[in-house]
């Protein structure tokens, strides 16, 4: 396979001294891979940016926050994709503060989506302030290898609960035909 670009968010120099010896040494040497690359585009995304593929748009909707230091995961990159028919957002791990610093900026009516992702695999990312302004018909669980009998209604109620979906239960109606489609 041949990988024809990398499309990212470098971290700051700031944000990177902010892990352990370890940690630190991974992603330099991450980096210093990444910038060795001779045969692959390197593009170092930010806010804004739109490429087409194939007829899919993507549009980078938040990136790197030099300014936030404490949660890597508010360093995620958060990306919208959509064609002629559908349009998702993919919150990666993006965290409370990151998701609160996206609805502040005119990138949140961008977030207006079919599917949205929920961040951080569904628990510890954006608050439900976020979900709600975004405005998506279906909210995504990242739903791994199952570590309950029945994984999809353990999501539901984990949702239901975390995020109050809404008190008139309109949007768990969706939620759960959607999850039960996927």
């Amino acid at each position: 396979i041949k990988i024809k670009a990398i499309y990212h968010s470098r971290f700051t120099e700031d944000l990177m001294k902010t892990e352990n010896d370890a940690e630190y040494k991974i992603i330099k040497n991450f980096y210093a891979q990444l910038d060795g690359l001779k045969e692959t585009k390197v593009v170092d995304c930010h806010c804004g940016d739109m490429l087409e593929i194939d007829g899919v748009n993507f549009k980078i909707l938040s990136e790197k926050n030099p300014e936030m230091l404490t949660n890597i995961n508010d360093q995620s990159m958060v990306i919208k994709v959509w064609d002629k028919k559908k349009s998702f957002v993919f919150l990666g791990d993006l965290g409370v503060n990151g998701g609160r610093k996206l609805m502040e900026s005119k990138y949140m009516e961008d977030v207006k989506c079919d599917y949205i992702q929920m961040a951080h695999h569904g628990q510890a990312g954006c608050d439900k302030e976020f979900y709600f302004n975004g405005n998506g018909q279906l909210v995504m669980i990242n739903v791994t290898k199952p570590v309950v009998a029945d994984a999809l209604e353990g999501a539901r109620v984990a949702y239901a609960k975390a995020y109050e979906v809404d008190l008139k239960k309109s949007k768990l109606k969706d939620i759960n035909a959607g999850l039960e489609n996927i």
